[in-house]
């Protein structure tokens, strides 16, 4: 009998102790996705707010700046397609974002896959190098590479902004491929050899293939970072025709008046390629990146 009482007195401990901890576990639950919300809420709200901004005048932005429209007009849309030179500036980012991309996904893997693979004499001080690059601030480049590209007569380029961008997104690029292609056996590259592939087609029909999850990763945060670049842009770049959409936005403040809603009309059409890259590969890269993980 006593035993029996003894063990179900255990068991109602139990119970409360899985009671306790599952209301414990419950209110973390909350907590975080409370958080998580309101996080949510903070970003997109700002966004939603601009956004319904732009349909209105700037008189009634002055007078009503929180409330939705009252008379819809597309005219600031009008303005900036019309009288500025949005247009040229977009075409300038997204032809430079998208070198960019290719410069860095070529090169980032080149270097990546041999210091992953391959071992020789300042391997190791190479990516220790490599690691101090990304630690370095952009703001503490502006006068040493201006007054280089100066010296050298490669201000007001394309290819000089170009440079500059691939350089600056070589270091974390190289890190991240070549931590990833360390999780890939290299048996599967002797297996290749064996088959009588040569590096090169080994290169671009095995570990390409394998390394796309974190490729197309790089290219994304290549695309927007070179898409969304300020500083670089301004400091070499001071010609009209070749300046990116970034620094063109910076004309719509003027001295003693601006046009906030054309101004915002502005910037929502810079929003748009980095929306439209986010629809077509969120999903995309959050899929491979977990089976890299899982992989891995």
């Amino acid at each position: 009998m006593r035993d029996a009482k003894n063990a179900k007195s255990r068991g109602r401990q139990k119970t409360n102790r899985k009671f306790k901890y599952s209301g414990i576990e419950s209110i973390a639950h909350f907590s975080i996705n409370a958080l998580l919300v309101f996080w949510s809420v903070s970003c997109t709200v700002p966004i939603i707010w601009m956004l319904y901004s732009t349909l209105k005048s700037n008189g009634e932005f002055m007078t009503n700046t929180l409330g939705p429209p009252r008379n819809l007009t597309f005219y600031n849309y009008v303005k900036v397609f019309m009288r500025g030179n949005i247009p040229r500036y977009f075409l300038n980012s997204l032809l430079i974002a998208s070198l960019n991309v290719v410069g860095i996904l070529i090169l980032a893997f080149l270097v990546g896959y041999i210091l992953s693979r391959f071992t020789f004499p300042g391997s190791s001080f190479l990516r220790i190098l490599i690691l101090a690059g990304m630690t370095i601030p952009t703001l503490s480049l502006m006068i040493p590479i201006y007054l280089q590209f100066s010296a050298l007569n490669m201000l007001n380029s394309r290819g000089s902004l170009l440079l500059a961008y691939v350089v600056m997104g070589l270091p974390g690029s190289v890190l991240l491929i070549d931590s990833y292609v360390r999780t890939i056996p290299i048996e599967m590259e002797e297996s290749a050899y064996i088959e009588g592939a040569g590096m090169i087609s080994t290169l671009l029909k095995v570990i390409v293939p394998i390394c796309r999850p974190i490729m197309t990763t790089v290219g994304i945060l290549s695309f927007i970072g070179g898409w969304n670049e300020y500083v670089m842009a301004m400091i070499i770049n001071s010609n009209e025709t070749i300046k990116t959409l970034p620094v063109g936005l910076r004309d719509y403040a003027g001295q003693y008046r601006t046009d906030y809603t054309e101004q915002m009309a502005a910037i929502s059409v810079a929003l748009v390629p980095i929306i439209i890259v986010y629809l077509l590969f969120n999903k995309q890269i959050t899929i491979k990146i977990v089976a890299g993980a899982v992989k891995g």
